[in-house]
């Protein structure tokens, strides 16, 4: 799994018994993105090769207790060639300063007043799908989220 957030690479304990790795006592403390410390088994310097690409990226890879699934590093993620940015969406450059070209036709309004019906005694509910939070930012959400009320006025 790719993981553009992990300034290492990871491997499962499996994946380091299923291609032989030989550990070496690891040098550093790891931690989850949640700040916890990572029961690191051991690390070794392997070679990795892309399939997509012909590119080698050499690293040190960490095998860490309890691991689901393999990450691969940032690091090893450009290595490859797997990340592209991408910084611009169009080919000509605008000025800022300009005038913004016209995309649309203009405002417009509504040809007539949009009602909606409920049934007698029904709260409305407005229902959005949650948006991923990273593990680290999640009680810094939760404390900014506190004592926020939606509510929705229905005509």
């Amino acid at each position: 799994m790719l993981d553009t957030g992990a300034e290492v690479t990871v491997l499962t304990k499996g994946t380091c018994k299923r291609i032989g790795l030989h550990l070496s006592k690891p040098s550093k403390a790891l931690l989850g993105a949640g700040g916890e410390e990572l029961d690191v088994m051991g690390e070794a310097d392997v070679s990795i090769r892309g399939k997509l690409k012909p590119n080698i990226a050499v690293a040190t890879v960490y095998v860490v207790e309890g691991a689901k699934r393999n990450l691969l590093g940032i690091e090893q993620i450009r290595s490859l060639g797997l990340l592209a940015i991408v910084n611009s969406v169009c080919e000509e450059s605008i000025n800022p300063q300009d005038k913004p070209p016209r995309l649309f036709g203009g405002l417009r309004k509504m040809p007539r007043v949009l009602k909606t019906a409920l049934r007698p005694g029904v709260e409305p509910v407005m229902l959005c799908a949650p948006r991923a939070i990273a593990h680290g930012l999640r009680d810094e959400a939760k404390a900014e989220q506190e004592g926020v009320s939606i509510r929705v006025a229905v005509v």
